[in-house]
């Protein structure tokens, strides 16, 4: 009976792989994972990294952004898993999730009866947006009209507020059920290596979302607070070719080719522990000066003099100012055009 027991992972995101082994890296049973990626983006490159750096039994990977009409073929292929768990009487000693919106991650939840513990992921800003201006978090699964009727068509229990045992996540909310990630399986990576302390760069994470024509203003004020200091400028999965090239001319920035690598994972693959980032609001910053503790970190905001102009970021920002996520590492910082 013991091979039948183990836990399960189900994630949409590359960075909740690494949450995911985080979670389970003192577990002493068989670890499955199951990555479920509707995303147009092709991340495979950045999986395949990460999980090549975390230990799993079992790696199943579905990617249905093909001609699937209505999900229906992935949502089968998710009725056979749950009889193949029925049938063979497996059970689940930790279920993580890692997006609240992976509806077989749901149905698992709220259908399959042996299951021990229920864990969801609080992987950054995003999930904290979702849950309003209240500290107290609530977890939910939207699906659309099709999914319904085939949920009820097959019978099944679906409720879209999720009902769990534990939150773990690097933010301190207001939550009984709270379990503090504090990235002991990254650290101890780290600690194998031997790296070295970067004192004289200070590396800045890219973002999306800004108009193009603001991207050259934007970044060469924000650049001129670091005179004595050469730029490491890691770009966001999704910034263009073209914004690259215009923050690539500004100053002596040099712009870093992660090859796919989430940047938790890109400084201990590179041997460096960074001393001095800049970014706007993201979840890579808490996560960051959750496993470097040491390490000193901008966050902008940008003030734009239209008040009717408003980046993303902005928006973010202020989630984060009422919930009152600080930590003593980060130093907010306004820039106005």
């Amino acid at each position: 009976m013991q091979n039948r027991i183990f836990d399960l992972a189900i994630v949409r995101a590359p960075h909740q792989i690494l949450y995911s082994a985080e979670r389970l890296v003192n577990s002493d049973l068989k670890k499955v994972i199951i990555l479920d990626m509707p995303y147009k983006q092709n991340f495979n490159n950045t999986i395949d990294r990460i999980l090549d750096k975390t230990e799993w039994d079992k790696i199943i990977k579905l990617n249905y952004q093909t001609n699937d009409p209505g999900g229906i073929f992935k949502f089968l292929f998710y009725l056979l898993i749950l009889k193949i768990f029925c049938i063979f009487k497996i059970k689940i000693r930790n279920l993580i999730i890692g997006d609240g919106s992976i509806v077989f991650a749901k149905l698992l939840s709220d259908n399959f009866k042996y299951i021990n513990k229920r864990i969801v992921i609080g992987d950054g800003t995003d999930f904290l947006g979702r849950n309003g201006s209240s500290k107290q978090i609530r977890y939910y699964c939207q699906v659309g009209e099709k999914t319904k009727k085939l949920i009820k068509l097959f019978n099944f229990k679906f409720n879209s507020e999720y009902q769990y045992d534990e939150l773990f996540t690097y933010f301190q909310v207001d939550d009984t059920r709270l379990n503090i990630n504090k990235f002991f399986y990254v650290k101890r990576l780290i600690e194998r290596k031997s790296s070295f302390i970067d004192e004289k760069n200070i590396y800045f994470l890219g973002t999306v979302g800004l108009n193009f024509e603001d991207i050259e203003r934007i970044y060469r004020k924000i650049f001129s607070y670091y005179p004595e200091m050469l730029i490491k400028y890691i770009p966001h999965r999704r910034e263009t070719k073209e914004q690259i090239e215009i923050i690539r001319l500004i100053g002596s920035v040099t712009v870093i080719d992660t090859k796919g690598e989430i940047v938790e994972t890109y400084f201990m693959s590179n041997n460096i522990i960074p001393v001095n980032l800049g970014s706007f609001i993201s979840n890579a910053v808490f996560s960051l000066a959750a496993i470097y503790p040491h390490l000193n970190i901008d966050v902008y905001k940008v003030k734009f003099g239209d008040e009717n102009r408003c980046h993303w970021n902005e928006i973010k920002f202020r989630e984060m100012i009422s919930k009152e996520i600080m930590t003593e590492q980060v130093k907010y910082r306004s820039i106005d055009l």
